[in-house]
């Protein structure tokens, strides 16, 4: 179209006055209005003060050009018609005429959609499990969750080596009457893992790792484990990140606990409960109540128990005896560690520089210790905040008043004090009234030999010119 409109304006020139120059002419065609010429609205002055011909008319302006209409451009708008509404209607026509094609066809396509959306899920799990070497896990009805050497895929692919564990837990057999203690429960079949161990050993990991797997096993992709034998999971519900938002208007902890209160809502005795670490972000007492009762009560659910994995930093629950580790159904693990101790004589939470190396093992039994410290000090905590940490949560662990041991002070302390007592009495007793000019003068030197002679201060030098003993009176 641009050609012909092209060769429209230069067989139009002709058409204008004689003696009138050659206008910044153009033939332009506007959708629903036709075709036009157009010139600028100086040039458009010109022509019309020259008399164009009859069938020139001046259709609209613009701020800066003019629009005509003469006989080529109507017979133009006769001939080719409004080519923008002719396209439009064109490609309704088609669009329309494709969409009845289809819907003659709708259960065909919808249909060959959903199975091209299955074959690329099955491809893409069979090209998962041939590239990361998963294996396929047996399902059964057993409420069970048995693996064999799992590992965590995402975390694999970030570390040189990974250690993979196993996993055991077998859940309630569902309702039969009313709820009983799992007295016969033996810690080889527990429907509770509770997991210890310090601080970046591991233990999220593990969690999340047994969880992957359950998912995965249930949308029947193949695991990432040696060997897993696992039953219907119905629910996974989690208490492990805490996604915080102002404009939600809670705090972490509020947060953490809504997580548990929907989770034990819901559970039934197929669901998989993964629970780290709750009870942090309140009163140290108060959370790990908290955390000790959580755990009595999915310990008591009887044949409605689930399958729960656990980890915690309250090792006074223990210790206290507020959970017994022979707690029908729970089973300890811990993550294994190596200790090497550079200060034989304060081992445990006092030794902050001693070398913790992480194995990543799960292993039976309970981890006695967090080691925090040590992991303040590896990663930059100045040293002085360290020595303090150690030395409070010794006195802690010993059972000391804090509040009394923090409050008293140290033999240089209080021979501080005494001196500071000594100058202020000292001054209460100066008769300022007494005082002559010249001692007003010079009323600093006053006090510089009032603190020298009243405290344990040596001061050999006032500037002041004025002579103080070396030492204290």
């Amino acid at each position: 179209m641009d050609e012909m409109l092209s060769q429209t304006a230069i067989e139009t020139v002709p058409e204008l006055p004689e003696g009138m120059p050659v206008p910044s002419l153009s033939v332009v065609y506007i959708p629903q209005l036709g075709f036009h010429v157009t010139m600028p609205l100086e040039e458009a002055s010109d022509l019309e003060a020259r008399g164009p011909n009859d069938d020139w008319d001046r259709m609209f302006v613009t701020d800066t050009h003019a629009y005509f209409k003469n006989n080529k451009m109507r017979t133009m708008d006769q001939e080719l018609g409004d080519l923008w509404a002719i396209i439009c209607g064109i490609e309704i026509e088609i669009s329309h005429g494709l969409a009845q094609r289809v819907l003659e066809r709708e259960d065909f396509l919808v249909k060959a959609s959903e199975l091209c959306g299955e074959l690329d899920s099955l491809l893409a799990l069979a090209h998962g499990a041939h590239e990361y070497k998963l294996t396929r896990p047996r399902m059964v009805d057993d409420n069970v969750i048995d693996v064999k050497a799992g590992r965590h895929l995402i975390q694999e692919m970030t570390v040189p080596s990974y250690v993979a564990n196993d996993a055991f837990l077998v859940g309630g057999d569902g309702p039969k009457g009313e709820d009983v203690a799992r007295d016969d429960a033996a810690p080889e079949h527990p429907n509770m893992l509770l997991l210890t161990g310090p601080n970046y050993s591991g233990k999220s990991v593990f969690l999340k790792q047994v969880a992957l797997i359950a998912y995965m096993a249930q949308v029947g992709s193949f695991v990432p484990a040696e060997r897993a034998t696992l039953g219907i999971t119905d629910k996974i519900m989690t208490r492990i990140t805490t996604r915080e938002t102002v404009s939600r208007g809670q705090s972490s902890f509020m947060i953490d606990l809504q997580q548990i209160s929907w989770a034990l809502k819901a559970f039934t005795h197929r669901s998989l409960l993964v629970i780290d670490e709750f009870g942090k972000g309140t009163d140290n007492c108060d959370g790990a109540g908290l955390c000790a009762g959580l755990i009595h009560y999915l310990l008591t659910r009887g044949s409605m128990a689930p399958k729960v994995l656990a980890s915690t930093h309250f090792h006074e629950i223990f210790e206290q005896g507020f959970v017994s580790e022979q707690s029908p159904g729970l089973g300890l693990r811990q993550m294994e560690v190596q200790v090497r101790h550079k200060n034989r004589a304060r081992r445990g939470i006092g030794d902050h520089n001693s070398e913790v190396t992480y194995l990543y093992n799960v292993r039976p039994g309970r981890s006695k210790l967090s080691y925090g410290a040590q992991c303040a000090a590896m990663n930059g905590i100045p040293s002085a905040i360290v020595e303090r940490a150690c030395e409070v949560g010794e006195l802690a662990m010993a059972g000391e008043d804090l509040v009394s041991i923090c409050a008293s002070v140290s033999p240089d302390e209080m021979a501080d004090l005494q001196d500071a007592e000594a100058v202020s009495r000292a001054f209460l007793e100066l008769d300022l009234d007494a005082l002559t000019p010249d001692e007003v003068a010079n009323f600093k030197g006053i006090l510089d030999e009032l603190i020298s002679s009243s405290s344990g201060y040596t001061r050999t030098d006032t500037g002041s010119g004025t002579d103080l003993p070396a030492t204290p009176a």
